[in-house]
Protein backbone atom coordinates (compact mmCIF):
# COMPACT_ATOMS: atom_id res chain seq x y z
CA UNK A 1 0.00 0.00 0.00
CA UNK A 2 0.88 3.44 -0.80
CA UNK A 3 1.64 6.03 1.98
CA UNK A 4 0.29 9.55 1.34
CA UNK A 5 2.53 11.28 4.16
CA UNK A 6 4.41 14.26 3.44
CA UNK A 7 7.68 12.65 4.78
CA UNK A 8 7.47 9.60 2.21
CA UNK A 9 8.49 11.33 -0.47
CA UNK A 10 12.04 12.92 -0.40
CA UNK A 11 11.33 15.83 -2.40
CA UNK A 12 8.58 16.87 -0.20
CA UNK A 13 10.78 16.20 2.93
CA UNK A 14 13.69 18.42 1.38
CA UNK A 15 11.37 21.15 0.61
CA UNK A 16 10.19 20.99 4.06
CA UNK A 17 13.86 20.64 5.68
CA UNK A 18 14.91 23.90 3.25
CA UNK A 19 11.81 25.88 4.65
CA UNK A 20 12.97 25.30 8.26
CA UNK A 21 16.26 25.76 8.00
CA UNK A 22 15.27 29.55 6.24
CA UNK A 23 13.20 30.75 9.12
CA UNK A 24 15.53 29.52 11.51
CA UNK A 25 18.71 31.40 9.68
CA UNK A 26 16.01 34.67 9.01
CA UNK A 27 15.24 34.71 12.59
CA UNK A 28 18.98 34.37 13.32
CA UNK A 29 19.91 37.39 10.90
CA UNK A 30 16.90 39.25 12.22
CA UNK A 31 19.20 39.77 15.74
CA UNK A 32 21.35 42.26 14.46
CA UNK A 33 18.96 45.59 15.06
CA UNK A 34 20.30 49.05 15.77
CA UNK A 35 18.04 51.23 18.06
CA UNK A 36 18.81 54.94 17.21
CA UNK A 37 18.56 57.82 19.48
CA UNK A 38 18.89 61.32 18.60
CA UNK A 39 19.90 64.49 20.84
CA UNK A 40 19.55 67.79 19.82
CA UNK A 41 21.22 70.83 22.02
CA UNK A 42 20.44 73.78 19.57
CA UNK A 43 17.68 74.93 17.51
CA UNK A 44 19.20 75.60 13.67
CA UNK A 45 17.35 78.96 12.32
CA UNK A 46 14.45 79.34 9.85
CA UNK A 47 14.72 80.16 6.36
CA UNK A 48 18.76 79.26 6.88
CA UNK A 49 20.28 76.89 4.18
CA UNK A 50 22.05 73.85 5.49
CA UNK A 51 25.85 74.28 5.64
CA UNK A 52 29.25 72.40 6.24
CA UNK A 53 29.48 69.78 8.65
CA UNK A 54 32.58 67.99 9.85
CA UNK A 55 33.08 65.22 12.88
CA UNK A 56 34.41 66.14 16.26
CA UNK A 57 36.05 63.64 18.28
CA UNK A 58 36.59 63.10 21.55
CA UNK A 59 40.33 61.32 22.61
CA UNK A 60 38.25 58.50 23.61
CA UNK A 61 36.45 57.91 20.18
CA UNK A 62 39.77 57.31 18.07
CA UNK A 63 38.35 53.85 16.95
CA UNK A 64 37.88 51.99 13.78
CA UNK A 65 34.42 51.68 15.45
CA UNK A 66 33.55 55.36 15.11
CA UNK A 67 34.79 55.67 11.56
CA UNK A 68 31.33 53.27 11.07
CA UNK A 69 29.07 55.16 13.17
CA UNK A 70 30.01 58.61 11.73
CA UNK A 71 29.81 56.80 8.27
CA UNK A 72 26.12 56.36 9.02
CA UNK A 73 25.56 60.07 10.15
CA UNK A 74 27.14 61.67 7.31
CA UNK A 75 24.45 59.58 4.81
CA UNK A 76 22.02 60.86 6.75
CA UNK A 77 23.72 64.64 7.42
CA UNK A 78 23.84 64.24 3.36
CA UNK A 79 20.34 63.38 2.68
CA UNK A 80 19.39 66.40 4.98
CA UNK A 81 21.23 68.51 2.49
CA UNK A 82 24.18 69.28 4.45
CA UNK A 83 27.58 69.36 3.06
CA UNK A 84 30.92 67.53 4.26
CA UNK A 85 33.99 69.96 5.04
CA UNK A 86 37.05 70.09 4.65
CA UNK A 87 38.05 70.43 8.44
CA UNK A 88 36.74 71.67 11.74
CA UNK A 89 37.55 75.11 10.99
CA UNK A 90 35.65 75.15 7.19
CA UNK A 91 33.03 73.60 9.28
CA UNK A 92 29.00 75.53 10.16
CA UNK A 93 28.27 73.03 12.20
CA UNK A 94 30.68 70.73 14.45
CA UNK A 95 29.36 66.97 14.98
CA UNK A 96 29.93 64.68 17.50
CA UNK A 97 28.66 61.02 17.41
CA UNK A 98 28.77 58.55 20.22
CA UNK A 99 27.82 54.80 20.17
CA UNK A 100 27.15 52.01 23.28
CA UNK A 101 26.34 49.18 23.58
CA UNK A 102 25.58 47.05 27.15
CA UNK A 103 24.23 43.11 27.92
CA UNK A 104 21.88 43.43 30.77
CA UNK A 105 21.08 40.10 32.76
CA UNK A 106 21.31 38.94 36.14
CA UNK A 107 24.17 36.72 37.20
CA UNK A 108 22.82 34.12 40.21
CA UNK A 109 24.37 31.55 42.05
CA UNK A 110 23.10 27.63 41.71
CA UNK A 111 24.86 26.96 45.19
CA UNK A 112 23.01 29.23 46.94
CA UNK A 113 19.39 26.88 46.91
CA UNK A 114 18.76 24.56 49.51
CA UNK A 115 19.48 21.33 47.58
CA UNK A 116 23.36 22.14 47.30
CA UNK A 117 25.30 19.89 49.22
CA UNK A 118 23.15 17.99 51.74
CA UNK A 119 20.86 21.12 52.75
CA UNK A 120 20.79 22.55 55.54
CA UNK A 121 18.52 25.31 57.80
CA UNK A 122 15.86 24.68 54.46
CA UNK A 123 15.33 20.73 55.25
CA UNK A 124 16.77 17.73 53.63
CA UNK A 125 18.94 18.01 50.61
CA UNK A 126 19.86 15.36 48.10
CA UNK A 127 22.67 14.13 50.51
CA UNK A 128 22.35 14.58 53.86
CA UNK A 129 20.36 15.49 56.62
CA UNK A 130 19.31 18.85 57.23
CA UNK A 131 20.34 21.46 59.70
CA UNK A 132 23.69 19.81 59.41
CA UNK A 133 26.71 20.96 57.40
CA UNK A 134 26.88 19.40 53.73
CA UNK A 135 30.19 17.39 53.00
Amino acid sequence: MHSSTAFARPATFLRILAFMLLAVFGGCAHLNTINAEVSSFSRWPAGRAPGKFAFERLPSQQTPEQDTVEAAARSALEAAGFKSAAGPADADVLVQVTSGSGVSGVIRDTRDGPFWYGGGVYGRGFWGPGFGLGF
